[in-house]
């Protein structure tokens, strides 16, 4: 055979060859199986909840009404909500530092916060004439409304009571605040609390009806968690623990659930030797980076509202609310959520694996019985005065709440929502059980 004959062979081989590989790839269907987002990646970081602005949360507890002495609070709580969001319109200018003056006489309103803010949340709250103004330094927790005919001038109070921050609001805010305070039926008659103007605890002076309900709870996913809070999810190992809790951990950082997994507890150890900024947050720092990683991954899973924040030890805590009215007790203990920063690191992150929804309560009673009667300011302060529960120089507010009772002993998602009066001790609320005995000894009504 010639040399160019096997030349001709060997193309032909060549041709075919490349003619099989082609078709062979326009043919070839790559074994790949679809990707859930749902099941675990990287990515998912949505835990179902929603994201919420810093105004929102920072709802007062408590606004208060002063005509004359006479002191008056929102019949409804929800009034409450509606009149802040009103009071964000406000326009505020002129503030500046000077010696507390708690105004008394003629018509002033009392916006009560639920901790201790820094000047700088007053953008966060209202409006600012000039944002590029410098806000003095100073924290408060209560703003005074002050009214004349034609101003209004705003006093936000420091903790201490001996500084305040001084401003003046435009007068068609002033006006339309004026309206809202001569609706009498927007208003119920209160008391102050001993007299106490140091503490300016104010109570209904009359009893007061509050709605029962009943609620069930439904489990949050935790891999969206575990995406957040690792920083690399795929060497978390799962551990179970005892009674049914289970634990993921890194070998450093851990993430329990545990309270029947209605409940999860991070915790992040922070070392001498992690490579981390020695700097701290301070009370503002602490609420932006806090809401903020929050909505990262839409964990406002249910209404929270801040409900303290410590600038010395680097946390926040958020109260969950239902009827505009903050959850205070539970045997589970899942109806908090708190943020713990350490040398500006996120150290321990606590909070719910439910979320609460209203489930069809009471079908065969009543509308008489699905309200609680509570007990008239006049009487929690005969009880508080009268009983060896409760050290009346440690008392640091009183407050309406719910309380949670599971129909089931703990293993069950529902629940029955209690209204109840609570008393704050150095910073712990406690149910006030022993209000029935105070009345049937003639104690108040």
């Amino acid at each position: 055979m010639t040399k160019e004959a096997i030349k001709t062979i060997i193309l032909v081989i060549l041709v075919a060859f490349s003619l099989f590989l082609t078709i062979a790839l326009w043919n070839y269907q790559p074994n790949l199986e679809t990707v859930n987002q749902g099941d675990g990646l990287i990515e998912e970081t949505n835990i179902g909840g929603t994201e919420e602005n810093i105004r929102s949360l920072l709802t007062p507890k408590q606004i208060i009404y002063h005509n004359n002495g006479t002191h008056y609070g929102y019949q409804e709580e929800e009034h409450i909500g509606e009149a802040f969001r009103r009071m964000q319109t406000w326009s505020i200018f002129n503030l500046s530092i000077s010696e507390a003056d708690i105004p008394e006489g003629g018509d002033v309103l009392e916006i009560v916060f639920p901790s201790t803010l820094t000047s700088e949340t007053i953008r966060n709250i209202f409006q600012m004439e000039n944002q590029d103004v410098t806000l003095p330094g100073l924290s408060f927790d209560r703003v005074f409304v002050q009214m004349s005919e034609e101003e209004a001038e705003v006093r936000f109070l420091s903790p201490d009571g001996e500084r305040m921050l001084q401003g003046s609001m435009r007068f068609e805010n002033a006006s339309q605040l004026r309206s809202e305070l001569d609706n009498t039926s927007l208003w119920r008659e209160y008391m102050m609390f001993q007299e106490d103007e140091e503490r300016r605890i104010f109570l209904p002076s009359e009893q007061i009806d509050v709605a029962k309900d009943v609620i069930v709870t439904e489990s949050l996913p935790s891999k969206p968690l575990k995406n957040v809070l690792f920083d690399d999810p795929t060497v978390v190992k799962q551990f179970p623990l005892s009674g049914g809790d289970l634990r993921h951990s890194d070998s450093l950082s851990r993430m329990d659930l545990v309270a029947g997994q209605k409940k999860m507890k991070y915790q992040n150890p922070v070392t001498e030797s992690s490579n981390v900024s020695s700097t701290t947050f301070n009370t503002q720092e602490i609420l932006n980076e806090s809401v903020s990683f929050i909505n990262n991954h839409y964990g406002f899973t249910d209404p929270f509202r801040v409900h303290d924040i410590r600038s010395t030890y680097g946390d926040i805590m958020f109260s969950m609310y239902y009827n505009e009215r903050p959850i205070l007790k539970d045997t589970e203990d899942f109806t908090s959520m708190s943020i713990r920063f350490e040398e500006g690191v996120l150290q321990e992150y606590i909070r719910p694996m439910v979320t609460v929804d209203p489930y069809q309560s009471y079908p065969d009673v009543s509308e008489d019985e699905q309200v609680s009667t509570l007990a008239s300011g006049e009487t929690i302060e005969t009880v508080i005065e009268n009983s060896p529960q409760y050290n009346q120089s440690e008392v640091t507010d009183i407050v309406i709440g719910y309380k949670l009772d599971s129909q089931g002993g703990g293993f069950s998602n529902y629940y029955d929502l209690i209204p109840a009066w609570f008393v704050q001790v150095n910073g712990t609320w406690q149910e006030m059980t022993d209000i029935d005995s105070v009345v049937r000894r003639g104690g108040g009504t």
